[in-house]
């Protein structure tokens, strides 16, 4: 056999970048929720296999990857680094395939498509003020239940769309999230609990209605909300729009976070983020969060409540 001939073959035998990104995804599989999975795809789906999918993963160096994302690298600055990141994934796999790859070729790139004038910019958001008004102009139904409920608990969209009536402590006003549909990855979340103020637990008996099992909102087809359905029903709020107020429903969290920090200076930042299940930073923060502190957190949330409902009575704790 010829020498050029074996290098002919030898080159025929190297994965591609877009299969051995799917060796490199089905690694890391079993730790990604199923939601995570789809959008992990999605920026190498976009932005990366279009154009160099069927380049050989040992041919993929700081200027292919440069020629690929450089137009997308400012008007879709979010993405294109998340593309960067999982190719550089893909890489350190092959090389643990034993393949020749250039495991600086992702970093390289990222010199060379230069720094980016990118600000992170929020959720849009309601003002804390106007909270209670659009808050009253939602009927007692359908996707408005759910965005109610949202609102009163300053919960992540998936847990309350996907909650269940049989996860409900009525006596204790305390909904479970489990860990299942905890925002994080697999084996690292775990199961939480939502503290419920009076009018939460109002809303959700008038979701729940006499059943007891099964999601708690419910569509026409009666399955659970998508997370669009919500979003739509602020999108198209003739409220908002006469305002040209732009708000979605995980901004609502925003709100509530400033309601409380701005309002209520006695109750303590970490059992907002409590609530918000964030991440304590702070040490002496994260010292008092051995437990979830569930009282601590009705109070907060029934402050937010009362508030809503335009009752300026003081909670006695």
């Amino acid at each position: 056999m010829s020498e050029a001939l074996a290098v002919s073959r030898a080159a025929a035998n190297v994965p591609t970048l877009e299969s051995m990104r799917h060796q490199a995804f089905e690694a890391i599989r079993a730790t990604l929720k199923e939601s995570a999975a789809h959008r992990w795809m999605t920026p190498l789906r976009l932005y990366v296999h279009p154009t160099i999918g069927n380049v050989p993963i040992t041919q993929i160096d700081q200027h292919v990857l440069h020629d690929c994302l450089k137009p997308v690298w400012r008007t879709k600055h979010p993405s294109a680094v998340k593309a960067l990141r999982r190719v550089n994934i893909a890489l350190k796999h092959a090389t643990a395939a034993g393949l020749d790859v250039d495991l600086q070729a992702a970093q390289k790139a990222k010199i060379i498509l230069g720094e980016v004038d990118h600000e992170e910019v929020g959720r849009p958001s309601l003002h804390y003020r106007d909270a209670p008004h659009f808050y009253a102009q939602l009927p007692n139904d359908g996707a408005a239940l759910l965005l109610k409920a949202l609102m009163l608990t300053g919960v992540r969209s998936a847990e309350m769309r996907l909650a269940r009536i049989e996860k409900i402590e009525w006596n204790e006003a305390i909904l479970t999230s489990p860990r299942e549909i905890v925002k994080g990855r697999k084996r690292t979340t775990k199961d939480n609990r939502i503290a419920l103020s009076s009018e939460a637990v109002r809303v959700l008996r008038c979701a729940a209605g006499d059943r007891t099992e099964g999601h708690i909102f419910r569509n026409i087809q009666r399955s659970a909300y998508s997370d669009n359905a919500v979003s739509k029903l602020m999108r198209d709020s003739n409220w908002l729009k006469e305002r040209e107020i732009k708000a979605t429903p995980h901004g609502m969290r925003s709100t509530f976070k400033a309601f409380i920090l701005e309002r209520h200076h006695e109750i303590p930042p970490h059992i907002v983020e409590l609530v918000l299940s964030h991440t304590i930073e702070n040490k002496v923060g994260a010292a008092y969060t051995r437990t979830d502190q569930i009282e601590q957190q009705r109070c907060a949330l029934e402050r937010w409540g009362r508030f809503l409902c335009g009752d300026k009575t003081p909670v006695i704790d």
